[in-house]
């Protein structure tokens, strides 16, 4: 019920409108782009596809799936956007599937109903990934609906978006997206840049503190003056509201981790400006 409940208020305040902020920041996306959002909504998305941006969902294509190891698939230029605690147009498919077997193996059998996966479906639902898959690969069972308005309506209940709901366990039933965490205490080290947008490090969050302190000691520690052809490793930059000075002490406090002398801070919001800057 609260994940349903989180889906139908960020879809009903959802702007029709796109703030120029986000289409600001998707047109200067480029292919070596990573972002990493804790966000359920789809504002993102929708700017990309307004700014004709070719992104995808998951960390790596494949060409092939190997006995050890499989073969990436970089055929394609595309921003890779990873939604950490999931998205409220997401829904994962394995408790139709269990309904599914137990009504094909009934006494009396019967097609299992479901508003997404079922015979009685509402919307058409896309698979969150494409290309080869390992056998039994948790996010080959996640899928993804462009119009997700019908399934918040009526009663809260009948289907949950796939999204963590703020809880100090949700990475316990996080399975399908531990993917999206693997190898991120080893990242940073060879980016160029790495921006932080609004993110306040809430208590219950302790694993993306440690996950982001990794890798923003990493981006400090390693290679300070890395160079890849024209370009060098900037300063972190780090972008929130913090207009007055005890916020920002307070903030800073929660990233006492950061080295100050080498990151950049706007305080003053997410704004067209912010948007320029953080990617500049």
């Amino acid at each position: 019920m609260v994940r349903t409940a989180i889906g139908r208020v960020l879809l009903e305040r959802a702007p029709q409108q796109l703030p120029s902020a986000y289409k600001r920041f998707a047109a200067r996306l480029t292919p070596t782009d990573w972002v990493l959002t804790f966000n359920y909504d789809t504002l993102l998305e929708r700017a990309l596809e307004e700014e004709d941006v070719c992104y995808r969902l998951f960390p790596y294509r494949f060409s092939d799936i190997g006995l050890t190891s499989n073969t990436v698939d970089d055929s394609r230029n595309e921003v890779v956007i990873l939604k950490l605690h999931g998205s409220i147009d997401w829904f994962e498919r394995s408790g139709y599937d269990e309904s599914a077997a137990i009504a094909a193996n009934s006494q009396f059998p019967y097609q299992a109903k479901h508003p997404v996966f079922g015979v009685d479906r509402l919307v058409d639902p896309l698979p969150l990934v494409d290309g080869p898959r390992a056998e039994g690969d948790p996010l080959g069972r996640v899928y993804r609906v462009l119009d997700p308005r019908p399934l918040y309506q009526g009663s809260i209940g009948r289907c949950a978006p796939f999204v963590l709901a703020p809880s100090s366990t949700k990475l316990f039933y996080a399975r399908p997206l531990h993917q999206f965490w693997w190898g991120l205490q080893r990242a940073g080290g060879l980016n160029l840049s790495i921006g932080i947008i609004g993110y306040s490090l809430p208590q219950h969050d302790a694993y993306s503190r440690q996950a982001i302190y990794h890798m923003i000691g990493n981006f400090f520690g390693y290679e300070p003056e890395l160079t890849i052809g024209k370009h060098t490793k900037s300063k972190l930059r780090i972008v929130d509201y913090r207009p007055d000075k005890a916020s920002l002490a307070e903030f800073q406090d929660r990233y006492r981790f950061v080295d100050w002398n080498r990151t950049e801070l706007w305080t003053s919001g997410f704004d067209d400006d912010a948007a320029e800057w953080v990617l500049r």
